[in-house]
């Protein structure tokens, strides 16, 4: 369905498709498998690879663990996007 640049340690399935790994980037896939959006971190030194992820049940809202920080992203309706909300 979808090749992914890196090992996906995290999946997550929602109101699309989050993979992220060892490649410092969280990318969103579609429910066909094309590439709709990317966080990409590979140039902040303080981020490591992403392990983890829990998806909301209405599929809307993403929570991502990395080593020594977690992510979340919300959905935006009116803008049909994701969006980093907080980095903690």
């Amino acid at each position: 369905m979808v090749i992914h640049p890196s090992v996906p340690y995290c999946l997550g399935w929602g109101n699309d498709i989050l993979a992220a790994g060892n490649d410092y980037k969280v990318i969103f896939y579609n429910d066909i498998g094309s590439k709709i959006q990317t966080f990409d971190y590979t140039n902040d030194d303080k981020i490591k690879e992403f392990t983890v992820c829990k998806v909301s049940p209405s599929g809307d809202c993403i929570a991502v663990g990395n080593y020594n920080r977690f992510f979340v992203y919300l959905f935006n309706n009116k803008k049909s996007q994701w969006e980093e909300v907080f980095n903690y």
